[in-house]
């Protein structure tokens, strides 16, 4: 009768394997640094997981990537009363982090992270800056789902109204559609400073691109309601006088009427949520096209000028 042969032995791990696949030695000697501490401990306890070391065996191997006053330090340890015999892991941890990681540093990155904003930050840069601090809060980001809302919350107000409907539970899918969405906005903007679009009558979207404040008035400001009244009608008698159907947008550079899709973050292909333009399953195209729509009965017309100039010039027989 068939034998199957027996398992292989478990792999034997050692200072050397250690080393050589990532774990860093411990000096102690920068005390004034807990984040180095911090990563050490990390780094450690991740090497030996990936080698699938009985956690009973993870205070054994860590101690001996401890060098000069960080083992000195252990010793001390390990000599106290108060000290398990064999070592757990979470007593080392706990130690470890009393010893050299002080909890203001630990409340201060939490404050960091509840604080985080993308402003000005690349969405790489963001989500480098996010992760590095989101270990320090971890009862804010306990599920998938609170990490993915943690991280669109924190994002540019542009960015964000545009990514208002996440259903994947998938951090990496999330931030794929965060990305896409980025990259739409980019192109919007890139379109309507190449075709002049932000003119004098408008916004510029740039402006709210980089999360810059919209221009305020002051309550002094020399621009009186009057003025602003025949501001408004002015900009509404050059749209009658262009052929324009609707009233130009300030947020996304668009003839359209009632609520902005863009504002909202809807596709602007369909008007709803879930997909971008390029994506939409009903109204394809490409992202953020940027039309001016104008009515068939306006453009059928011939200008003013053109109709002086023809009363002006009666045919000749």
């Amino acid at each position: 009768m068939f034998q199957p042969p027996p398992p292989p032995p478990p792999r034997v791990i050692t200072y050397k394997t250690l080393r050589d696949n990532g774990a860093e030695l411990f000096l102690g000697d920068r005390i004034g640094e807990p984040q180095i501490a911090w990563d050490w401990i990390e780094q450690t306890a991740r090497v030996l997981e990936d080698f699938n070391v009985p956690i009973g065996n993870y205070p054994r191997l860590a101690s001996q990537l401890l060098r000069k006053e960080a083992y000195e330090w252990w010793k001390r340890t390990d000599e106290s009363a108060g000290t398990p015999k064999p070592w757990t892991w979470t007593h080392f941890e706990w130690a470890f982090k009393q010893e050299y990681i002080p909890k203001r540093f630990s409340e201060e990155k939490r404050k960091e992270f509840v604080e985080l904003q993308q402003g000005d930050m690349t969405l790489p840069e963001y989500r480098q800056k996010f992760t590095s601090l989101a270990k320090f809060a971890p009862t804010l980001v306990s599920t998938p789902t609170d990490r993915i809302e943690e991280f669109r919350k924190k994002l540019r107000p542009d960015l964000r109204s545009r990514v208002s409907v996440l259903t994947t539970v998938d951090f990496a899918e999330a931030y794929d559609l965060i990305a896409r969405a980025d990259s739409d906005l980019s192109a919007c903007i890139e379109y309507l400073k190449t075709n002049n679009v932000s003119s004098s009558t408008h916004r510029p979207i740039s402006s709210i691109s980089k999360g810059k404040r919209p221009f305020q008035e002051s309550s002094n400001s020399h621009f009186s309601k009057k003025g602003k009244s025949l501001q408004t009608h002015s900009v509404a008698s050059e749209n009658k006088s262009k052929g324009w159907k609707h009233p130009l947008c300030d947020t996304c550079g668009r003839h359209h009427p009632g609520e902005c899709w863009f504002a909202q973050g809807l596709c602007l292909g369909c008007g709803k949520p879930g997909h971008f333009r390029r994506d939409c399953p009903t109204n394809p195209g490409k992202p953020f096209p940027i039309a001016l729509v104008v009515s068939q009965s306006a453009s059928a017309r011939p200008a003013p000028s053109q109709r002086s100039t023809a009363r002006s010039n009666p045919a000749k027989n």
